[in-house]
């Protein structure tokens, strides 16, 4: 049997990830992503993202990652850190029209502080948003039940020009899927009882 060799088949929803790439792979002069990616757990969002990742070229990528930013810095501080710039919004945003840029923000609820500054720092995100609205792609992801939450506090989602929901996925999709990845890889599957798999 022969391995598979396209990279989208390791993501479910293959019809959002065409529209992702598509997006992302516009220059400035033909409009700018503004993509948030939304599901809950086992959707696929973050298997979207990194597959993303291995398909882009020719722009400087920024990665907001929870192991290297604490909570408490807030999106636009860690992009900050990132670009080893001042913490405010003129500064970030013009070190992001620099060169081409997409900023990558997978599971945005972890990297949002809590409390009385939450509504605040999405706020500030919103700003940056709409300040590098003609320069920088952006690609956030978070989960269905936060996403409501944010929008009450800041109306979030209206600062996207996309909004990709992703369907959870049924056992036979899931099934599907995973035998596409295994194809991918060139191992073997044996499904067991119960939800045990085994890799050879």
């Amino acid at each position: 049997e022969a391995p598979l060799d396209d990279v989208r088949l390791f993501v479910s929803h293959k019809e959002h990830f065409d529209e992702l790439i598509s997006r992302t792979s516009r220059g400035r002069g033909l409009g700018i992503a503004r993509v948030l990616i939304v599901g809950d757990p086992g959707a696929g969002r973050s298997t979207m993202t990194q597959t993303l990742l291995r398909r882009l070229s020719g722009v400087r990528v920024v990665v907001v990652d929870p192991a290297y930013h604490p909570r408490t810095l807030g999106v636009v501080g860690a992009i900050a850190e990132e670009l080893a710039c001042p913490n405010d919004i003129e500064t970030v945003a013009a070190r992001l029209a620099d060169e081409p840029t997409l900023v990558l923000v997978d599971d945005l609820e972890r990297h949002l502080p809590t409390g009385a500054r939450l509504k605040g720092e999405l706020n500030h995100m919103r700003l940056l948003l709409r300040e590098t609205a003609s320069t920088t792609h952006f690609v956030v992801t978070t989960e269905t039940v936060p996403l409501r939450f944010f929008d009450e506090l800041s109306a979030l989602s209206s600062a996207f020009e996309r909004v990709l929901r992703l369907r959870a996925l049924d056992a036979a999709q899931l099934r599907e899927l995973i035998e596409r990845r295994r194809r991918l890889t060139g191992f073997k599957l044996v499904f067991e009882q119960g939800l045990r798999l085994m890799a050879r």
